[in-house]
């Protein structure tokens, strides 16, 4: 009897470690995953977006150089003309650029 009471208590004991272990396993791999996901998104959605911006900076710079050169050798306007068409495509071009920028976040947030 006494051995039997014995063999119950420690069997129950060794269980109780066993499932606690496999607990305590568990939840540790499925943390570890769920950062991991996170720490690889977080990177993803930064790249995206230091990519879009990168090109839509230089888009901006490329465009307005390009209007700069066009009206100044094509048409001999006046300075002031200049400004306000180099401003206006500025304009333009950063506001189109938070347009796509915004619609990607969207897409990514889908």
């Amino acid at each position: 009897m006494v051995v039997v009471c014995f063999f119950v208590i420690v069997c129950s004991r060794v269980i109780i470690v066993v499932v606690c272990f496999f607990v305590v396993v568990t939840v540790v791999v499925v943390v570890a995953v769920a950062v991991v996901v996170v720490v690889v998104v977080v990177v993803v959605v930064v790249a995206v977006i230091v990519v879009v911006f990168v090109f839509f900076v230089c888009f901006v710079v490329v465009f307005v150089v390009a209007v700069i050169v066009v009206v100044s050798v094509a048409s001999k306007l006046k300075a002031f003309v200049v400004l306000v068409v180099v401003v206006v495509a500025v304009v333009v071009c950063v506001f189109f650029s938070l347009f796509l920028l915004l619609l990607l976040l969207l897409l990514l947030l889908l």
